[in-house]
C-alpha cells in the first residue's frame, strides 16, 4: 500500500495529534521493522513523520506511553 502521509493538515504542524512516534525513541515489535524497515521511507530531516505513516499504513496499533523516560543528549553537546 502507498504512504499516505501523516493525516490532516493539524497533524503535520503538530505530529504527536495523530500517534507520532518519534525517531529519537521508540520500541518497536520484531514484526513492525521487518514489514516497515526505517529505510523504507525517503531520508529527510522528517523522515520518522513518514514512517509513523507507513506503520499505520500497514495496519499496526501505535500506544504511547509514560511509563519510560528518555533524555535525547545530542554528541558533542554539554555538559556530557
Amino acid at each position: 500500500a502507498p504512504i499516505t502521509g501523516p493525516g490532516d493538515a493539524s497533524s503535520a504542524v503538530n505530529p504527536f495529534s495523530k500517534g507520532y512516534i518519534s525517531g529519537h525513541c521508540a520500541i518497536y515489535r520484531r514484526e513492525v521493522l521487518e514489514k516497515c524497515p526505517w529505510g523504507g521511507v525517503e531520508k529527510v530531516h522528517t523522515w520518522d513523520i513518514w514512517h509513523t505513516a507507513q506503520i499505520r499504513n500497514a495496519g499496526f496499533k501505535i500506544e504511547w506511553s509514560d511509563a519510560l523516560r528518555v533524555y535525547d543528549c545530542e554528541a558533542g553537546s554539554r555538559p556530557w
